[in-house]
């Protein structure tokens, strides 16, 4: 624990450092959009002639520092920052210069080339409306532009790096365990206790979907990861890590129905790698505290149209498939509208091959601009049909290919580390093949990949995907070997 520590206190000096040279430039952004690009240009230019080698060894700790305020903070951790220029673009800058440091073409696997299509895709159908749209382009062009962090990640990655990631999952766990429950009840029943970001926005958003998709990479990791390395146990029971885990599912669960549909196919699937040794207990433990709550008839009011109960819990998981619950309707009936009319104008209608591009207000555009005061909702509840709206059929078909590539390589690679007797490798491939299923079926119903907390997190998982298979090719041994150790 002493060397986690100190290896993360050398990391902080860089860290904030980076952090205070963002506000420099949001500062100059705000005074002349010119300047802060002048200043930013400096800076970036500074920091890779400074770090140069050891560019993607610091931006994989800055990454590990934003994803866990993302985790913890959700959509709160993206306001950090000075408008126009938030954290997430700051870092977004140093992923750039990483990947300039990083790129090889040995590293190269054919579903980089995958992403990078569908990148290009994504720039030609925003460049041409950055004029007319300004920033709002850009905004939601982010779609396909964190696509960089994934790239970023796939190439800063080493084995060493590997092995501090999984690492530092194994330590923020347990806290992450324990913060879900308290802050989805505490942020509905004490909203104005909740502290202001330097921009004015609320600095914790806590999101029922976002929280029950990471909920699923943590069993994921509980099932495959802790059983393949031993020595990453916290010295917690299983029993009581999976108690909060069910805590946190009921909470996230009961307050959005996509998150909970995630977490339990994602959860069944890492199960299905391990059925024999870890099917009883959960079900036991998962048994007892249903029992107990529906027993005792604990609910929690949140003040909104959902309480946080197992009754909630149940009409959730019912409505996913077809109870026509009233106190649920509304939200589904909107959303399958604005679909059908997404599935009109492009499969049958004139945006077949070009969608409406990036910067359009697609609610509006759509007729669905009055649902909320604030001209806030920009995009349907579903990433994939935000796909097809601002790209087209061809969009989508080169991003269902994309991520049809990215999970059949990942399982591709857990049954090849097997066969080679790599456990950890094993391990790692299900995790991630795991955490990238829960979002992606998180994202077919919320707005999530839109957005940093979500998006940077989406790319960043699917970089670690990438990276990891990248070196497996490479090196073909098991992640603790000592020649692995020292060509890192």
């Amino acid at each position: 624990m002493s060397e986690r520590v100190a290896t993360a206190a050398q990391s902080l000096p860089p860290i904030i450092g980076y952090l205070g040279l963002g506000l420099v430039i949001s500062a100059a952004v705000v005074v002349s959009p010119i300047l802060g690009l002048l200043v930013a240009a400096l800076a970036m230019g500074i920091i890779l002639l400074t770090f140069d080698q050891h560019l993607p060894g610091l931006f994989l700790n800055i990454l590990g520092a934003l994803l866990l305020a993302y985790l913890f903070l959700g959509k709160g951790a993206a306001y950090l920052g000075m408008e126009p220029v938030y954290i997430g673009e700051l870092v977004l800058g140093l992923a750039a210069l990483s990947l300039l440091t990083s790129f090889s073409f040995k590293k190269l696997l054919p579903i980089h080339w995958l992403l990078i299509a569908f990148m290009a895709l994504g720039a030609a159908r925003t460049l041409p409306y950055v004029g007319r749209d300004g920033i709002d382009a850009l905004r939601d062009a982010v779609l396909w532009g964190y696509g960089v962090f994934a790239l970023a990640v796939s190439f800063a990655l080493t084995p060493a790096a590997v092995r501090r990631i999984v690492r530092w999952y194994s330590a923020i766990l347990p806290f992450f365990l324990i913060w879900v429950p308290i802050a989805g009840i505490g942020v509905a029943l004490f909203p104005e206790a909740v502290p202001n970001s330097p921009s004015g926005q609320p600095l914790i958003w806590f999101k029922g979907g976002d929280s029950a998709a990471h909920l699923a990479g943590v069993a994921a990791f509980l099932i495959l990861a802790l059983p393949a390395w031993p020595r990453l146990r916290s010295g917690l029971s299983d029993a009581f890590l999976w108690t909060l885990w069910f805590a946190g599912i009921v909470v996230a669960g009961t307050l959005n129905r996509g998150g909970l549909l995630a977490a339990s196919v994602s959860t069944l699937t890492a199960l299905s790698f391990r059925p024999s040794r870890n099917l009883i207990p959960l079900a036991f433990i998962a048994t007892v505290l249903i029992s107990i709550a529906a027993v005792t008839n604990l609910s929690v009011d949140t003040g909104g149209h959902r309480d946080v109960s197992v009754d909630q819990l149940r009409r959730n998981a019912l409505s996913i498939f077809g109870d026509d619950d009233p106190s649920l309707r509304g939200t589904e009936e909107f959303r399958l509208r604005w679909w059908d009319k997404i599935i009109g104008y492009t499969w049958e209608g004139q945006h077949f091959w070009t969608g409406k591009g990036f910067g359009v207000n697609l609610a509006t555009d759509d007729g669905f601009g009055n649902l909320l005061e604030d001209d806030s909702l920009r995009s349907p509840h579903n990433s994939h049909l935000t796909v097809l709206a601002r790209m087209g059929v061809p969009g989508l078909a080169l991003w269902i290919v994309l991520q049809a590539a990215f999970g059949y390589s990942m399982l591709a690679a857990y049954f090849r580390a097997k066969k080679n007797g790599f456990p950890l490798w094993a391990a790692i491939n299900v995790w991630i093949l795991v955490y990238w299923l829960a979002f992606l079926i998180n994202t077919a119903f919320d707005v999530f990949l839109e957005g940093p907390q979500g998006g940077i997190w989406f790319w960043s998982v699917f970089g670690l995907g990438l990276g990891s298979l990248s070196l497996q090719r490479r090196l073909n041994q098991p992640l603790e070997a000592p020649e692995v150790t020292r060509s890192s």
